[in-house]
Parts: structure tokens; C-alpha cells; sequence
């Protein structure tokens, strides 16, 4: 694929694999995408585009399994003490991240939690292109949140800049 995107982190990955692969379809884009549970949108977990243009994928740490993967884009979400009967210490699972930001295609980007202290850390010497988000930490962060019939609205902000609104 030219435009695989990683969705790593020891929370969220289904549910931000599928959001990620949400936009896309919304946007009209030519996809694929790769999730551990089944996507309202797609009534599926998993969906094969007619090019090779981009493919959302989980990317799970378990047994350092996501060091294979080579993504364009590697979204981190949070890194927490999780499989740690393989992993021993947090140190080794922050390690084990480090490691799977360096296959990150050249040219390509990480995205990761600026309110997560062990993703501050994963990150603290990774040289290449990066975005952080957090609610209120961040390049990108979220303003005017609010719940209306059950969904969420927000503005995102882009270096404390409007840069769009979301429902």
C-alpha cells in the first residue's frame, strides 16, 4: 500500500481503526482496512479497496508482533502496563514502541498522545516527522466539546488554530 496507517497503543485500536477508516470512506477516497472488531460503517472488520492506495490496520504490540508492519503513518494512542507476562517491565514496553516508530516508512509520520507520560517518553529521542494531539496538550487538540443526542461535537485545533469542527 503507498499510505498504510499503524494504529498502535494498548487502548482504543479497534475503535480509532475504525474512525480513521471512517473518514476515509467520507472523504471518497479508494481504501482498505484491517480492524479487530466489526465497523458500523462497514459491516465488517475489514474491507479491500480496488487500489493500493491506503490501508487502516491495527498494529498490536503483543509479542512484539507490530514490528513487521511498515506504516506510512503510525498512529500511538497510549502505551500502559499491558501483556506484561511478555514484556516483563514497562521499560521493555516502551522499548518494544520505540522500536516500532523506527519502522516507520521515510517521509512518513508519527502521531502520538501528548498527555500520555510513557508515549512523552516513547518519543523523547525520535528524530523523524511528528504530530502529538491531546484534548489539551498537543499540536492538535479539542475545544468546545460538547454531547448533543449522543454524539460528541468538538473543534479541532491545529497549533491553537481553528482547523475544523466535528460531529
Amino acid at each position: 500500500y503507498k499510505a498504510p496507517i499503524g494504529v498502535a497503543g494498548t487502548h482504543g485500536k479497534t475503535t480509532t481503526s475504525g474512525m480513521i477508516s471512517s473518514i476515509i470512506a467520507a472523504s471518497g477516497a479508494d481504501y482498505s482496512a484491517i480492524i479487530g472488531g466489526k465497523v458500523k460503517q462497514l459491516e465488517s472488520s475489514y474491507i479491500i479497496g480496488k487500489e493500493d492506495n491506503y490501508c487502516v490496520f491495527e498494529s498490536c504490540e503483543y509479542k512484539d508482533s507490530y514490528h513487521s508492519f511498515r506504516p506510512f503513518v503510525s498512529v500511538i494512542l497510549n502505551i500502559a502496563e499491558d501483556h506484561m507476562e511478555y514484556f516483563k517491565t514497562l521499560e521493555n514496553l516502551i522499548g518494544s514502541f520505540k522500536k516500532y516508530l523506527r519502522n516507520t516508512k521515510d517521509g512518513g509520520t508519527v502521531v502520538y498522545n501528548a498527555e500520555c507520560e510513557n508515549s512523552l517518553t516513547m518519543i523523547d529521542d525520535y528524530s523523524g516527522q511528528k504530530v502529538s494531539y491531546g484534548i489539551v496538550r498537543g499540536e492538535v487538540t479539542a475545544s468546545d466539546i460538547f454531547v448533543r443526542n449522543g454524539l460528541y461535537y468538538f473543534t479541532v485545533m491545529y497549533h491553537g488554530e481553528k482547523f475544523c469542527d466535528v460531529s
